[in-house]
């Protein structure tokens, strides 16, 4: 896909991890910065980013993770019409996911999504149903419903809470 542009949507609490997350994303289109002041998990933060981004396309950080040093190139690479989904790996042990193709709870994480900016086929950000957190889990859902089944990519494109 041509003209690529990829908008990065990060919220922070401030933690001193947020210059390394920025770091690893410093070759997008747009990185958006939000401070979660509402004590959703980031959920409300990443709707007011969504609503402002000006990119083609959107991929998601925490600002306690990084992108692998090729994240940005293969979302760039992979962008299409429907949602793409990475693999992420934990630092601690070398877990990672996806562990399985299927979006389920628990197999999925924000940093993994790439989708594209089409506001009117996103999902939303809110917990998981039963639960406190899983966001990215309902977020990408909605995507998938409203896109089209993903596309499954073997690549690790982040690295989450490294040491």
């Amino acid at each position: 896909m041509t003209g690529v542009r990829l908008s990065v949507i990060l919220p922070t609490v401030g933690r001193t991890s947020l210059g390394r997350a920025l770091a690893s994303c410093k070759d997008a289109f747009e990185v958006l910065v939000d401070h979660n002041h509402d004590r959703d998990r980031g959920y409300a933060a990443r709707e007011r980013m969504i609503a402002r981004a000006t990119g083609t396309h959107l991929c998601f950080l925490d600002d306690d993770d990084v992108y692998t040093q090729n994240a940005i190139g293969l979302f760039t690479e992979a962008a299409c019409d429907v949602p793409v989904i990475f693999r992420m790996r934990y630092h601690h042990g070398g877990a990672e996911l996806w562990q399985r193709e299927e979006v389920m709870f628990g197999n999925v994480g924000t940093p993994m999504f790439l989708v594209p900016n089409d506001p009117e086929r996103l999902g939303h950000w809110h917990p998981w149903e039963g639960s406190d957190s899983g966001g990215d889990c309902s977020f990408i859902t909605g995507c998938v419903e409203k896109m089209g089944a993903p596309v499954w990519r073997t690549e690790i494109v982040c690295v989450v809470k490294p040491a």
